[in-house]
C-alpha cells in the first residue's frame, strides 16, 4: 500500500496544491483526534466530506499533550492527539469493517505495526510518589494499556488470535522519545530488521495477494 503526499503538483504549472480530504485515489488511514471544546472523539476518515487540510488532519491527529502544542483550526476549534482515545487503532479498524463495511469477521486479517514500546517498571522507592513523579511515567502506562487492550478486542471481534499479526519492537527504556529526533536512525534500523523477520509471514498473507480495486466509503 502507497501513501498519497499532503501535497500533489498541479498539472503544467509546477506549483504545488494541499492535498484535501475526500480526494484520496489510494487506500486511506483512520486518523483520530479529539475535540477539545466538545471533549469527543474526532474520526478523520472518508466519512468526512468537508474538504478539510490533510495537512491540517496530520497535525490535529499528532497533537500529543506535554509533547507538542494543541491544534488551532480556522473554525477556532482545538484537537489533540487522537492516541489519547486509540494509541493502537487495530480495534478501530476491525470494528468499521465489521461495523460500518458490512465485512464478516471470520475473513479478516489485520497487520498491525506499532512504534515500539518498553518495558514498564515502577522502582520500589517511587511505589509511594506523587502525582508530578507519575506524570510522565503514568502517561505510557496508560498509553501502553491501551494499545495492549485495543490488540485485545481486535483479536477478539475477529474471533482467532492467528488473524492479527503484531509487529513491536521492544527497546530499552529511555531509549527513545516521542518528540526526539536523535534517533531517528537506529529507529530505521529497527524497522528494517522487524520488516525482515516478518517478512515470510508478511509477505504471503498481505502483500503478495492482488486486493479490489479502492472505492471511497463515505457514510454520514
Amino acid at each position: 500500500m502507497r501513501c498519497e503526499p499532503l501535497s500533489r503538483r498541479s498539472s503544467g504549472t509546477g506549483s504545488s496544491e494541499s492535498l484535501r480530504l475526500g480526494w484520496s485515489s489510494q487506500r486511506s488511514m483512520q486518523l483520530a483526534g479529539i475535540s477539545n471544546s466538545s471533549r469527543r472523539r474526532i474520526i478523520h476518515g472518508s466519512s468526512w466530506t468537508t474538504g478539510l487540510l490533510a495537512s491540517d488532519i496530520a497535525l490535529a491527529t499528532s497533537a500529543a499533550p506535554t509533547y507538542f502544542p494543541v491544534f488551532h483550526s480556522g473554525d477556532g476549534s482545538r484537537f489533540m492527539d487522537g492516541g489519547i482515545w486509540a494509541n493502537n487503532p487495530a480495534a478501530v479498524a476491525v470494528t468499521e469493517a465489521v461495523g460500518v463495511l458490512g465485512v464478516a469477521p471470520q475473513v479478516i486479517e489485520v497487520l498491525s505495526v506499532g512504534t515500539t514500546t518498553e518495558p514498564f517498571h515502577v522502582p520500589k522507592r517511587k511505589a509511594s510518589a506523587g502525582r508530578l513523579s507519575w506524570l510522565r511515567p503514568g502517561l505510557k502506562l496508560l498509553m501502553q494499556a491501551q494499545e495492549a487492550g485495543s490488540a485485545g478486542l481486535a483479536h477478539a471481534i475477529t474471533e482467532h488470535t492467528r488473524r492479527l499479526v503484531r509487529i513491536n519492537e521492544t527497546t530499552a527504556p529511555g531509549r527513545f522519545e516521542l518528540d526526539g529526533s536523535a534517533g531517528i536512525d537506529e529507529l530505521k534500523s529497527l524497522g528494517h530488521r522487524a520488516a525482515t523477520r516478518a517478512e515470510k509471514e508478511v509477505g504471503p498473507r498481505f502483500l503478495d495477494e492482488p486486493v479490489s480495486a479502492f472505492l471511497p466509503h463515505h457514510h454520514p
